[in-house]
């Protein structure tokens, strides 16, 4: 789960709320709203499949050990 400040403070979402990344991948879901309505953050549930093909700065792949 990661908190998200959105790009254009104007767009609203709401819980449930699909994710996705500018090319369209999906990653996840709004969980959680949290904040005042006029700088909201958003806690975004990540899908699994997108956490296990993430990677981490410094180009280590996200991998459980």
């Amino acid at each position: 789960m990661v908190l998200v400040k959105p790009n254009n403070p104007t767009t609203l979402l709401d819980i449930d709320n699909i994710i996705a990344l500018a090319d369209k991948r999906v990653i996840g879901f709004v969980y959680e709203l949290v904040g005042p309505v006029t700088m909201p953050l958003y806690s975004v549930q990540l899908y699994p499949a997108f956490v296990q093909n993430a990677s981490l700065p410094g180009g280590e792949e996200n991998r459980k050990d």
